[in-house]
């Protein structure tokens, strides 16, 4: 899990999936599934819709969980960035 965390901290990462998740959803890919049913390109496009999310959701958790210096945040101990007052 550290090793996952130390990939996801990369700010290049964020493009990695981006990119990853745009070529598995086109054409070549999708080709592969031209004589099967449909039922298996649905299958195929929703696992790789979810395994975006988990990505964008680890990726966004592990950055919400450091400073703006990079250093890591105590639970409980975050600043709010923006305060709106009246």
């Amino acid at each position: 899990m550290k090793r996952l965390m130390r990939v996801l901290s990369q700010s290049e990462c964020p493009f990695l999936v981006f990119f990853l998740g745009f070529i598995l959803l086109n054409w070549p890919f999708l080709g592969a599934f031209h004589s099967k049913p449909l039922h298996y390109i649905v299958l195929y496009v929703f696992l790789i819709w979810g395994a975006a999310v988990i990505l964008a959701f680890l990726i966004n958790r592990h950055q919400d969980a450091k400073g703006a210096d990079g250093t890591h945040i105590a639970a409980g101990r975050r600043d709010h960035q923006c305060l709106i007052r009246d």
